[in-house]
């Protein structure tokens, strides 16, 4: 879960593989994004509040804009490790292993 206090919602990624982006004031969910195929471990609001970021099993970190209601960004690697809102650039950093 990702609150975005200035807007009073916050972004809830699920075992269904959708996030969802809920109204504190209601109480119910206002948006659902679709698009991972297995379990979403993660996701963050990013800093200019416009979008967020879900990370889930099946290897997948994508990028989704909440104006547009829809994926802008796909990132698929077996060996990502994790990402970060830096001043509003996303930063994905994977493992690269080497044999000595």
């Amino acid at each position: 879960m990702s609150l975005s206090i200035y807007e009073r919602t916050f972004v809830s990624g699920a075992s269904d593989g959708l996030a969802k982006r809920w109204d504190c004031r209601i109480g119910d969910a206002v948006q659902t994004f679709t698009g991972h195929e297995s379990e979403i471990n993660s996701v963050q609001v990013m800093s200019n509040r416009f979008a967020f970021v879900s990370g889930a099993d099946d290897s997948s970190c994508r990028l989704w804009d909440l104006h547009a209601d829809r994926e802008v960004a796909l990132y698929m690697s077996d060996r990502m490790v994790g990402w970060s809102d830096f001043g509003g650039l996303l930063l994905i950093w994977t493992i690269q292993i080497r044999w000595l």
